[in-house]
């Protein structure tokens, strides 16, 4: 592979920048014609994986070519695998389309190629992801105090609230989860209907909470048996982590989030509601809707999908949290090149897993800019 400057590739010894403008132009051009396209797109794709391995497997090429030349030349060999699940014919999954907006601004996030995890990183990403944590929170009507964070899919999302709830419950029975881990210490019980998304599963095996160990409770219609759920908290007397969805992803049954809340505010030692609301949480946006999600203000935290129905490019997706200080617990780190300089904003990588982070929050942005509520 040859560096710029140094090898026999004329197209790759050039400066850099010079091939910037065809390269980009090349990828609009293919870009544009996959969208004018996608309605009329394959929808579902049988390629198998000996057929992919044929089409794109080859050895580490020793020389370069013109940047243009292999975006053209990937495109062509990888089309008989791509799906267009972002066409209006797509009903397979739950996925979103993107919208203009939302495109231009995620090309724009890797062109200025930005570090959003440190205020001195870059304060116009930290300053936008602020942004549009607060619209987001005023087109769902949730607490405008809640602190949060964009993320890369309610995935990440889960994890974010649910590191929150365990660093909650951890305080509540006398340890710090994040420094002290959980070994030696209580069981963070966690009370779940059995329609509980994969996703929130994954989440919990991943904190060290269990997937196993979930108390799963009936679900009628799809939406927790509230007079079940009663019963498993009384038998669980500590502090607890109850899970809710709002837009079961099978039927799109909501539990009823208001009297979830009422229950984890009477239970003894306190509980915490956690919301996966991957794509139920745009119900609240609805005036014809909202009544589905009506009780999620009163939740601890939220995760929801922005690559749904807030139709940026994948991935994406946000949480918000009640308790600003257990979520910062959970996420923060330190390191003498970490350190907020004087008058600094605030730092995402306190909100998150990730210390390095995409721009993400700018496709956020466009669309919300460009959609207005």
């Amino acid at each position: 592979m040859t560096v710029a400057g140094n090898g026999p590739n004329a197209d790759t010894d050039a400066d850099p920048f010079t091939a910037f403008p065809d390269a980009l132009a090349t990828t609009y051009d293919l870009a544009l014609s996959h969208l004018r396209t996608l309605g009329d797109r394959p929808v579902s794709r049988a390629a198998t994986p000996a057929e992919m391995a044929t089409a794109l497997d080859e050895p580490l090429p020793e020389h370069g070519c013109r940047p243009a030349d292999a975006v053209t030349e990937w495109l062509r060999r990888a089309d008989k695998g791509i799906v267009a699940g972002s066409g209006p014919r797509f009903f397979g999954f739950v996925n979103g389309g993107t919208t203009p907006a939302a495109l231009a601004g995620d090309w724009l996030a890797a062109a200025l190629d930005q570090n959003a995890g440190l205020w001195s990183m870059s304060p116009a990403a930290a300053q936008t992801e602020l942004m549009v944590l607060r619209w987001l929170k005023e087109l769902f009507g949730l607490p405008p105090a809640w602190e949060g964070a964009v993320t890369s899919g309610a995935t990440m999302a889960n994890l974010v609230g649910l590191a929150a709830a365990r660093q909650w419950v951890g305080g509540k029975l006398g340890f710090d989860p994040a420094q002290d881990g959980l070994g030696g210490h209580p069981v963070i019980p966690v009370v779940s209907s059995t329609e509980i998304h994969a996703s929130a599963v994954k989440a919990l095996g991943t904190l060290g909470l269990g997937r196993g160990t979930i108390h799963r409770v009936p679900a009628i219609g799809g939406a927790i048996d509230l007079d079940a759920l009663d019963r498993t908290l009384a038998g669980i007397p500590g502090p607890v982590i109850v899970v809710g969805n709002a837009g079961e992803v099978n039927t799109g049954a909501f539990d009823d989030l208001d009297a979830l809340a009422n229950r984890c505010a009477i239970h003894a030692d306190g509980a915490w509601l956690h919301v996966d609301a991957a794509f139920g949480l745009f119900a609240a946006a609805s005036p014809r809707f909202a009544h589905l999600t009506h009780g999620i203000e009163r939740a601890d935290s939220v995760a929801a999908d922005a690559h749904k129905w807030l139709n940026v490019p994948y991935d994406g997706g946000f949480a918000f949290v009640r308790d600003g200080a257990s979520l910062r617990a959970a996420f923060d780190a330190t390191g003498s090149y970490l350190a907020a300089a004087p008058g600094a904003g605030w730092n995402p990588l306190s909100h998150v897993p990730e210390m390095s982070r995409r721009f993400r929050a700018l496709s956020y942005w466009c669309a919300l800019r460009a959609d207005g509520r």
